[in-house]
């Protein structure tokens, strides 16, 4: 067993407080210093550093996430992958973040069964409409919601009602799975 795989039960056990989310494109060649700042501020196991850059090349990719894994294994934090089950695995990541479209929960936990697993949710019926297996439980660690207070790239805000309907249809799924 690697030691990543010990390194997500860590976080299923305690899971992260704060998730940071790179963008390259805003930070630029700040970014690495302020993730590393961020890390150091929290304290250890607070943190999940979400490596995200879609816009980058595979190689570009590959080099920022070993150095801000390298960050997170310094400061005892956390580093998750943004959708790539692949480059999640090879940079041997804590985590694995699933847009609402793309690699399925089930087929996530399939390739990568001890990854910490969370997903987007953008709108409602992306949980209430969703099948059986991808609402948490045994598939997924942790929903990531947005935008709840306002829109956000051309998707209306979930308000406090949606996001209130979406903690009661989450909160029913854990139960039924013996998880609440």
């Amino acid at each position: 067993m690697r030691a990543y795989h010990c390194r997500a039960e860590q976080m299923r056990a305690r899971p992260p407080r704060l998730i940071l989310i790179t963008e390259q494109t805003i930070a630029g060649d700040q970014l690495l210093p302020r993730a590393s700042a961020c890390l150091r501020a929290a304290q250890p196991g607070m943190v999940a550093l979400q490596l995200r850059d879609r816009q980058l090349s595979a190689r570009q990719r590959i080099d920022l996430g070993r150095a801000l894994g390298a960050e997170c294994r310094r400061w005892g934090q956390f580093l998750v992958v943004n959708e790539r089950v692949d480059l999640a695995l090879l940079l041997e990541a804590d985590g694995l973040h699933l847009p609402e479209q793309g690699v399925s929960a089930a087929e996530a936990r399939a390739l990568a069964p001890t990854l910490w697993l969370s997903a987007a949710c953008h709108e409602l019926p992306a949980v209430s409409g969703s099948p059986r297996a991808e609402l948490p439980g045994a598939q997924l660690d942790a929903w990531l919601v947005s935008p709840v207070i306002s829109p956000r790239k051309g998707r209306s805000a979930l308000g406090v009602a949606g996001f209130q309907a979406l903690s009661v249809a989450l909160t029913a799924a854990a139960r039924e799975d013996g998880q609440a």
